[in-house]
């Protein structure tokens, strides 16, 4: 993204990534950030009251969704 983000999108990034029937890699493509930032605010806001405790039972979802992604990334190159 190149420029600074707010706490709030960066909250409602997360709540996207989790609860949401998107992969994280649509998440992050549709919020113009790489994968690894989105995974970094995951774990970031993963023990705050930002994100519901049935919010952050859908991590482990979203840690299969992202090795989904780069076996993708990995056979389309």
């Amino acid at each position: 993204m190149g420029s600074e983000t707010t706490d709030e999108f960066r909250e409602a990034g997360v709540r996207i990534a989790l609860i949401s029937e998107l992969t994280w890699c649509q998440v992050a493509d549709g919020l113009g950030v790489g994968l690894l930032t989105l995974n970094k605010w995951v774990d970031a806001y993963r023990d705050m009251d930002a994100v519901s405790s049935e919010d952050r039972d859908f991590r482990a979802i979203g840690q299969n969704e992202n090795r989904r992604c780069a076996q993708r990334n990995e056979q389309a190159t």
